[in-house]
């Protein structure tokens, strides 16, 4: 795979790559991420230039996600806005897998609220020990069952 660097461009190295016959850059700012492959320079210059502008005083922030098909919700990050309009969303700050979610999925994210979100892990561990136990009594069972006898079921 050959890449070959064309020039630094507001602190962004655009680089040509051959195999994919295109202009690619790979953007941070801060804890945005993005990497932008387009078939001219002065495309790649304006997704570079559309980065910095949403992205310039942004600050990255953490919310509740509830599902859209039921009564679950997960913590999330948001740690950009593409130029495009979406959130870039993961499960925490240091996580590699990114989701893209537009601003209507973004209806669902709830305030974050530390106090309803340290009875979730109480009622978490709670149900976690309440399993334990659920599965200790039900090997306690199995080693008291007794093999039921067939003999009267030949013929």
């Amino acid at each position: 795979m050959e890449k070959h660097t064309i020039e630094d461009y507001r602190g962004f190295t655009i680089y040509y790559d051959e195999d994919r016959d295109k202009f690619c850059a790979d953007m941070e700012f801060g804890e945005s991420i993005r990497n932008a492959k387009r078939g001219s320079l002065k495309d790649i210059k304006h997704d570079i230039d559309v980065f910095i502008k949403e992205n310039k005083g942004f600050k990255p922030f953490s919310f509740i996600l509830k599902s859209s098909w039921g009564d679950s919700f997960k913590l999330s990050y948001c740690s950009a806005i593409r130029s495009d309009g979406c959130f870039v969303v993961s499960d925490d700050k240091e996580s590699k897998y990114k989701s893209y979610l537009k601003l209507k999925d973004m209806e669902l994210a709830c305030n974050l609220d530390n106090k309803l979100l340290e009875k979730y892990e109480a009622a978490k561990v709670e149900f976690e020990l309440s399993r334990k136990k659920y599965d200790s009594i039900e090997k306690q069972i199995y080693k008291n069952l007794v093999q039921m006898d067939l003999s009267d079921f030949k013929k």
